[in-house]
C-alpha cells in the first residue's frame, strides 16, 4: 500500500477523482447479468467482442458522447478524440 499511496489517495488533491469504486463495480454488473442469464459465452471470440462493445458503449456514455456515432467510429478516431480530450483536460488544469 505504502508503495500506492500517492495514487490510493489522489482523491484529496483531485476532485475529479472518485472516493470509491463503485461506478467500475456497476460497469461489471451488466456483464455478469449477462453472464448469469445466458449461463456464459459460446465462445471466447463472442466475450471478447461483448467487453470490446460494452467498453465502447460505457465509454461513450461517461464521455457524453453519442453511442451510436461512437460504435460506428473507427477505433483510432476514438482514440483520438479520447487523447484531444485528455489534453485539453490537462491543459486548463495546468493554464
Amino acid at each position: 500500500m505504502q508503495t500506492h499511496k500517492a495514487a490510493i489517495l489522489l482523491f484529496f488533491d483531485d476532485l475529479n477523482v472518485p472516493f470509491t469504486n463503485n461506478e467500475a463495480e456497476r460497469d461489471l454488473r451488466m456483464t455478469k447479468v449477462r453472464q448469469k442469464v445466458s449461463g456464459s459465452f459460446r465462445t471466447e471470440t463472442g466475450a471478447e467482442n461483448y467487453c470490446i462493445l460494452r467498453t465502447v458503449v460505457e465509454t461513450a456514455r461517461k464521455q457524453s458522447w453519442d453511442v451510436l456515432r461512437a460504435l460506428s467510429t473507427s477505433p483510432v478516431q476514438l482514440v483520438r478524440e479520447l487523447n484531444t480530450l485528455h489534453q485539453i483536460q490537462l491543459d486548463s488544469v495546468a493554464g
